[in-house]
């Protein structure tokens, strides 16, 4: 009698609308209960052992002040990047960049590596364009995200995304570069308004 009457009250409408979290309740309800369970054991602690409830909690607070502090510096370096570091990282040490970009780019035009002095070209013209516009370029953008340095100008942006199209093309899918598209590019990076 008493087992009938009690499945008929927590089967009444009324009774489950009470605890009717929508659906995936189960989830919901499942977590409610780890939280719960974690809450006594984390009160029982205390109770156990002061020390230990004490150390836990200085853990999870240096925890959380590592992660704080790793945003924070995150942050910060992403904005403070100007551009040079990325941009010279395989030229030779102790020569300055712009320098060493145009010797190297000179070197394999004379050698016939088209395509690799357009990239040296390009980078020159990258590393200039991040000295003059800080914060205009960042690291690990593609040659095409690099691109939207020049959306302020869009004769330049064209010009360049016509480098670029040369560049992936020749590069990526290792095309033989044509002279003539080459001899374009090159003119379009060796013009002052690039930079």
């Amino acid at each position: 009698m008493a087992k009938s009457a009690a499945e008929e009250i927590l089967g009444a409408r009324a009774y489950s609308s009470v605890h009717d979290f929508g659906e995936g309740s189960g989830v919901w309800l499942t977590l409610m209960n780890w939280w719960e369970m974690i809450q006594r054991w984390f009160a029982g602690l205390y109770q156990d052992s002061e020390l230990a409830y004490w150390a836990i909690v200085a853990g999870l607070l240096l925890l959380l002040a590592l992660i704080v502090w790793h945003l924070i510096w995150t942050i910060k370096r992403s904005s403070r990047w100007t551009g040079w570091e990325e941009l010279d990282r395989d030229l030779p040490l102790g020569r300055d960049p712009e320098t060493a970009l145009q010797q190297a780019a000179d070197a394999a035009r004379q050698e016939g590596r088209l395509i690799e002095a357009l990239s040296f070209r390009f980078r020159l013209a990258l590393y200039r364009h991040a000295r003059n516009h800080p914060g205009a370029l960042r690291p690990g953008f593609t040659n095409r995200e690099c691109l939207n340095a020049w959306t302020n100008n869009p004769a330049v942006l064209a010009e360049m995304t016509d480098v670029v199209r040369l560049l992936d093309r020749c590069w990526y899918a290792q095309q033989e570069c044509p002279a003539e598209d080459f001899d374009h590019a090159w003119q379009i990076l060796e013009g002052k308004q690039v930079e």
